[in-house]
């Protein structure tokens, strides 16, 4: 395959699609998160298999049915996990029958195995479970060792190519849904003989608006790479996908667009794939053989929290102190100035610099329309460095924003102490 085919040139003509349909009201309604759609997605990519569409659908037969009919006219895989138990809920095996237009059927070795797999931990099968035992007419059991369910497979034609298409319908239990994934259905799908590669560049301090003006062409859809964004928590993710003929071919491109995101990005991308904010900062302090501590005032702790929690802050990180909004106001009765309370802090904790949010009051923020200004400070044995925030709107995002501004003014001066 030619490495300068354009993207979309080489979704048409060579890839094969999936859809993956999670089923459950649970799901839907936001009681349970749906984790099967990500893992197995992550699984396809290895065969070089895109995945074109996540679909939630609830507890409804006639919705079930008609999202899988409409996966069928347009994927090569298919694969649905949930509704696969005996309660009234589950609908998968009847939703299936219904899509292909047959009836169901006992498949005998299935009930077996179940009627054994409740012998071994001696209770009685409750008749409902028969169920489970049934299968929609042409298709066969998949086996489950680790539960009673058996998942099911079932073939159909992708409209006139005269191209077999594949449904693999898996129990919603993870543990369940891994093991019969690796354990039956790997082998069965086809690698598209493409290569899929990601990489995953993390910027703070611009709108997602501003990185995408920044990038230009790089974003720009039918590019391979695809470069995607993505704004969360006020951090913006580029999400890089390359498509090839081999690994290397896949590399290299992705080599060449990441180098010209850095060019353009600079010193707003801190780190690639799962790296925080919080490691950079602590990475570059044990580097620098630094040692840090937090005052917080207004951010409920927060900032303390991300450095604690991160794995490479044991050395570096010595704790923090945090105050309640209206400690400020009991500070400035008493004389005694923010400056100094950062002083402070820095000597009760024995570390080389001090990183400081000054008084954030979240019902200001909640009861105004105008942007609230708040002072961030780093201290050191000899020097105090300022910087100023705006925040307005929802406090428990802005409380998020304000320990990465903090954070993030932090990074750059280690970074220009570097240079």
């Amino acid at each position: 395959m030619n490495a300068h085919s354009s993207f979309s040139e080489i979704t048409t003509l060579s890839i094969a699609h999936a859809t993956i349909i999670t089923l459950g009201t649970e799901i839907v309604s936001g009681a349970k998160f749906d984790t099967n759609s990500q893992w197995l997605s992550q699984q396809l990519s290895q065969l070089g298999i895109l995945v074109r569409q996540h679909l939630s659908v609830a507890d409804d037969l006639d919705h079930i049915v008609g999202s899988i009919r409409s996966a069928m006219e347009n994927s090569r895989y298919i694969i649905i996990t949930g509704g696969l138990g005996s309660t009234q809920d589950d609908l998968t095996r009847q939703a299936l029958a219904d899509a292909f237009e047959v009836e169901q059927v006992l498949h005998q070795p299935s009930l077996e195995q179940i009627e054994s797999r409740f012998a071994r931990m001696s209770r009685n099968m409750p008749p409902r479970n028969r169920l489970q035992a049934m299968f929609p007419r042409g298709s066969r059991p998949i086996p489950n060792s680790q539960g009673t369910a058996p998942g099911i497979f079932m073939e159909y034609e992708i409209g006139e190519n005269d191209l077999k298409g594949q449904i693999f319908a898996l129990p919603g239990v993870p543990t369940e849904m891994k093991s019969m994934f690796r354990d039956d259905v790997f082998e069965h799908l086809e690698s598209s003989g493409n290569v899929i590669r990601q990489l995953r560049i993390h910027c703070f301090g611009m709108t997602e608006s501003h990185t995408e003006e920044l990038l230009e062409e790089i974003t720009q859809r039918g590019h391979n790479p695809e470069v995607g964004i993505t704004a969360h928590e006020a951090t913006i993710t580029l999400r890089l996908q390359a498509v090839g003929d081999s690994q290397a071919t896949c590399d290299k491109m992705i080599a060449k667009t990441r180098d010209s995101i850095y060019e353009k990005l600079g010193q707003s991308i801190y780190g690639e794939e799962d790296v925080e904010l919080e490691d950079v900062v602590l990475r570059i302090l044990s580097e620098s053989h630094k040692t840090l501590s937090v005052l917080e005032l207004g951010t409920g702790g927060l900032l303390s929290q991300k450095f604690h929690q991160s794995g490479s802050g044991e050395d570096v990180f010595l704790g923090g102190t945090v105050l309640p909004c209206f400690s400020r106001r009991d500070r400035l009765s008493s004389g005694e100035s923010f400056e100094e309370r950062v002083e402070q802090t820095r000597r009760s904790f024995g570390s080389d610099l001090t990183l400081a949010i000054d008084g954030w009051d979240r019902n200001v923020v909640r009861q105004s329309e105008k942007a609230t200004t708040v002072k961030i400070l780093l201290r050191s044995s000899k020097t105090t460095e300022e910087f100023s925030a705006s925040l307005v709107g929802v406090p428990q995002l802005e409380r998020i924003r304000l320990a990465k501004i903090a954070m993030n003014f932090l990074r750059k001066h280690l970074k220009s102490r570097e240079e």
